[in-house]
């Protein structure tokens, strides 16, 4: 009498392959949509990724190229500032500013009140002296009219000179330049190169100077170097605008100025009147805030996005394996073990997930930026797993009955 061949310890390599490649080709169309799944959830959980990553890559170059510039102002708009050449902000409060190491650029106005006239004419006239260093960027915060007409040998580059080092010299070593409205030059019937005496306010400090030229359209007084003014306030300065250019890359750290500049602006000395720090960041917050707010969101769904590729990959693994009952039955009563049999289901799908893996990985390289390894092994390693556990779990539960019970066909 002839034994049963026994088929329950195990086949070979070559069977397994041969098996497998059999019925991924018979079942092209259930095949084929398993592997679409995979690279459809692989490359969709990448693009996400990718998607935040050039969300953020945008958000920071909006940072780095958004200027915002900051402005120190009177908190009352109704104000009114008398005296003092218009001049009402400290300088101890525009040095704290300064000293925050959030300001890249600046311009400063300064003001005091002085006398302007002839050496031979006594003390001279009360007027208004503005003090700025750079014409370009001073002026059209002055008036966008003025205009400057230099004398010969005279220019713009005289409002950086430093004529400070006069104070309390008995002697001018340095004779400093003015520029006058050409009413009032004509008033005083002076004209470029002459001399002029100019002092401050209470007469304590008086200084010759050079008229290196007239202005017309508009009123700022006496024009005269930054350090004019501070010669003649005795080494004390105040001004009547200070505006500020924010450093790019202090951006990000904008609310911590805001916060630094409310304090020192707000101290009781910071100036003549009340004060207040205006940060002109409308427009990067226009900008950047919608787009840090769908990074957060699209942060937010791609681990969620990965758990929901976990959880489709295993159902979709049990339900594809189920549709294998029969192709079970008849390996079970040809005689292959439970194990082999369970190896051979679950191999055919899991052959299957690889090659949907390297697809959506290729599909994500074609039509996206790189999303970074760790994103594409985070992605793969959640749908694989779910597809390797499905695997295993459907290939038990399809295998634990007895092959009559799976070629049963349920209504």
């Amino acid at each position: 009498m002839m034994e049963p061949v026994d088929r329950t310890k195990g086949m070979s390599i070559r069977a397994l392959a041969c098996f497998t490649w059999r019925h991924l080709c018979r079942f092209s169309l259930r095949s084929f949509l398993a592997l679409l799944a995979m690279a459809g959830f692989l490359a969709a959980s990448c693009w996400l990724w990718n998607s935040v990553q050039s969300g953020e890559r945008e958000a920071e170059r909006l940072y780095l190229s958004t200027v915002v510039d900051a402005q120190i102002t009177t908190k009352d708009s109704a104000a009114m500032i008398s005296g003092n050449g218009g001049a009402y902000i400290g300088s101890q409060t525009v040095q704290e500013i300064l000293d925050t190491g959030f300001v890249k650029n600046y311009t400063l106005i300064a003001g005091c009140d002085g006398t302007i006239g002839k050496p031979e004419d006594g003390p001279g006239s009360f007027v208004m002296f503005t003090g700025i260093e750079e014409v370009e960027k001073s002026l059209p915060k002055i008036g966008d009219a003025i205009r400057i007409q230099y004398g010969d040998g005279y220019g713009p580059e005289l409002f950086g000179a430093d004529y400070a080092g006069t104070i309390g010299s008995k002697q001018q070593t340095e004779t400093p330049v003015i520029f006058l409205p050409d009413w009032m030059a004509e008033n005083l019937g002076v004209s470029p190169g002459e001399t002029l005496q100019a002092g401050n306010s209470d007469g304590s400090v008086n200084l010759s100077a050079e008229l290196g030229g007239v202005y017309t359209g508009g009123d700022a007084g006496v024009l005269a170097p930054m350090s004019v003014l501070k010669a003649l306030g005795r080494g004390n300065i105040s001004y009547k605008a200070a505006e500020f250019s924010i450093d790019p890359e202090k951006n990000r750290e904008l609310e911590e100025f805001r916060q630094k500049g409310k304090e020192i602006v707000e101290a009781p000395d910071a100036g003549e009147v009340p004060l207040s720090l205006v940060i002109w960041d409308g427009e990067l917050r226009r900008a950047v805030e919608p787009m840090e707010r769908n990074i957060i969101l699209m942060k937010t769904l791609y681990p969620i996005a990965n758990v929901v590729s976990f959880f489709a990959a295993f159902g979709l693994s049990i339900l594809f394996l189920f549709q294998r009952r029969r192709e079970a039955a008849i390996l079970r009563i040809l005689g292959i073990g439970n194990l082999v049999t369970r190896t051979m289901l679950a191999l055919e799908l899991l052959v299957i997930d690889l090659a949907g893996l390297l697809l959506g990985a290729g599909i994500y390289v074609l039509l996206t930026d790189s999303a970074g390894f760790s994103a594409f092994l985070a992605a793969a390693g959640c749908y694989f797993s779910g597809c390797l556990l499905g695997s295993i779990a459907g290939s038990v539960l399809v295998t634990h009955r007895s092959p009559l019970e799976l070629l049963q066909e349920k209504e």
